[in-house]
C-alpha cells in the first residue's frame, strides 16, 4: 500500500473515529418509528439495490467468459505479422 493510501485511510479512520454521534446520525440508523420515512427509506434501498445487481451482473458475466476464453485460447491462436503481436482466431498459419 503506498504512502498516499495509507494517509487516506488514516485520515478516513480518524474523521470516522472523532466525528460526533450527531453527524453520523439519521432516522433510520435510530430507529425512529416515522412508517412513511422508514419505508421510503427502504424501497429506496431496494430499488437502488436492484438497479445496481441488474447492472453489475452483465459485466460480472462478460468478465468470466472474457477470462475463461483466454484461458482455453491462451498461446494458441497465430500472430498476424504487422498488427503488434495481436493473435487473430483462425487465421492460417
Amino acid at each position: 500500500m503506498s504512502t498516499r493510501t495509507r494517509g487516506r485511510v488514516a485520515l478516513t479512520a480518524a474523521m470516522c473515529l472523532f466525528a460526533d454521534a450527531v453527524i453520523q446520525a439519521c432516522p433510520i440508523c435510530f430507529q425512529i418509528e416515522d412508517a412513511h420515512l422508514t419505508s421510503g427509506v427502504r424501497a429506496a434501498v431496494g430499488v437502488l439495490m436492484g438497479v445496481t445487481l441488474t447492472v453489475l451482473a452483465p459485466v460480472l458475466v462478460f468478465a468470466v467468459r472474457f477470462a475463461r476464453r483466454q484461458r482455453v485460447q491462451g498461446s494458441k491462436g497465430p500472430r498476424v505479422q504487422g498488427s503488434g503481436g495481436a493473435r487473430v482466431q483462425g487465421a492460417a498459419t
